[in-house]
Formats: structure tokens, C-alpha cells, sequence
């Protein structure tokens, strides 16, 4: 009988190669672990990051890997990896060093405790942990988040994190919003709380934000324009349907 699959890991790379050893010495330890199965999607990467995957595959019979050709971009990499995953709860994470799988399964153990829909690893709770963030990245973190803040359901008021990376999904209750979602940009999160309107359970625990091991960051002008301008969107979009309704 096949195993049911509780947890996946859905892991989107482009251009980690320098990065991949960290993500496997760490996922090694659960590889025995037949509830468990790992994603990755790849935008594409031109360092070697899907061969080097690929190779890695033989040692592990719940990982699997996908090369995407056109349509990319971060968000949509993760919906695509979600809509594919077997498991109940969809963890998301970068594979840039900077979350840990430790982290994943503090994740898991709340929301199957408490039994929520989103949990978020924050990296702006009082307990959280940032090392060595860029002072222009963390202000543009503090201040998307409170455009976040004013532009979502005010049930969501309470969050510290509405762009991290790092978080977990009940894949039952998030997969309808998911399938409905545009996914433009790279703040999925974001999009997600946005278009579930204050319907799905969401709670947040501290994250130990680690340094990017190695890489740039694929944050640039670019997607920080596309970001303010999906906010100032969403924004607009909600204040006429709160006047209308």
C-alpha cells in the first residue's frame, strides 16, 4: 500500500549551485522519512543547479525535480509546486541557506497542533533572529510589511511577516485560493493572504533568519516595482469593495 504523504517541501531554485550542499546535508536526515517528499522547481538555472539535483535524485526515493522553461518567476514556482504535492501541509522555503529545516518542522508541529491553515516563520517577532540583513533590504522588508499591513483584511492585522519565505499550508484549505491566484512577482504570501480575504487560520513563529550562504540576492528594482504596484493594486481593489459591500 502506498504511503500517505504528510508533509512536502516545495523548494525553488534558480541558480543555487553554490547553495545546494547546505539544503542537502540537511535534508539527508529525512530521507528515511516515506511520509515525507521534497520538490523542486527550477526556473531554468544555467550554473549546473538542476544537474547537480538531478544526480542528487539516486540517493533519495521522495524527492523530485522539475525544470521550467517559460512562464517563470518565483511565486509561480511555488504555486506550481504546490498544486503537484501529495502531502497535507506544503512547506515552502528558500534554498538560498537563509531558512532551515529545523525551522519546517517547528512550523509543522503548530499548525497540526493548533490546527490552522498558514503558518508563518516571521522574522520580526520579538524572539526572531536576523543575521547580517542589508539595511536597504530590511527597510524595504519593514516598510512592505506595513503597506501589507494596510492593504490586506484587517483580521490580518495582527501579523509581524507578510513577506517572508519560509511557511506552511494546509494544502486542503489553501489549495481553491491558490488555484484562483495570479502570481506575479515573488511575494506568494503575500498574494495568498490577499486573495483568501481573511478566511484561512493563520498564526506566525520566530524565525532564525540566516545569512544568504552564497549567490546574490534575486530581489532587484525590478521586482520591487512589480511588488509596490501589485500593493497599490490590491489596495485600490479592496477599498472599493469595502465601500461597496
Amino acid at each position: 500500500m502506498e504511503t500517505k504523504i504528510k508533509l512536502s517541501y516545495v523548494l525553488p531554485t534558480f541558480n543555487e549551485i553554490e547553495n545546494l550542499d547546505f539544503i542537502f546535508n540537511q535534508i539527508k536526515y529525512l530521507k528515511k522519512n516515506n511520509d515525507l517528499e521534497f520538490i523542486f522547481i527550477d526556473d531554468n538555472s544555467t550554473d549546473g543547479t538542476y544537474e547537480y539535483i538531478s544526480n542528487q535524485k539516486n540517493k533519495f526515493n521522495n524527492m523530485r525535480i522539475y525544470k521550467r522553461l517559460d512562464d517563470k518567476g518565483l511565486s509561480k514556482a511555488i504555486k506550481a509546486g504546490f498544486l503537484i504535492a501529495k502531502g497535507e501541509y506544503v512547506v515552502v522555503m528558500d534554498t538560498d541557506g537563509q531558512h532551515e529545516i529545523k525551522t519546517s518542522l517547528n512550523l509543522f508541529n503548530q499548525i497540526e497542533k493548533d490546527k490552522l491553515d498558514i503558518v508563518i516563520a516571521s522574522r520580526f517577532l520579538q524572539k526572531s533572529q536576523i543575521e547580517n540583513f542589508p539595511l536597504m533590504r530590511l527597510y524595504f522588508s519593514k516598510f512592505g510589511n506595513f503597506l501589507s499591513r494596510i492593504s490586506l483584511s484587517s483580521k490580518y492585522s495582527f501579523l509581524t511577516d507578510y513577506l517572508s519565505g519560509c511557511f506552511i499550508l494546509k494544502k486542503q484549505s489553501c489549495q481553491e485560493y491558490i488555484k484562483e491566484m495570479e502570481t506575479n512577482g515573488f511575494k506568494f504570501l503575500y498574494s495568498l493572504l490577499n486573495q483568501c480575504n481573511g478566511n484561512l487560520k493563520v498564526s506566525e513563529l520566530p524565525l532564525h533568519f540566516k545569512k544568504r550562504r552564497s549567490g546574490k540576492s534575486k530581489l532587484d528594482f525590478y521586482n520591487i516595482f512589480i511588488f509596490v504596484v501589485l500593493l497599490i493594486n490590491y489596495f485600490f481593489s479592496n477599498f472599493i469593495k469595502n465601500l461597496i459591500f
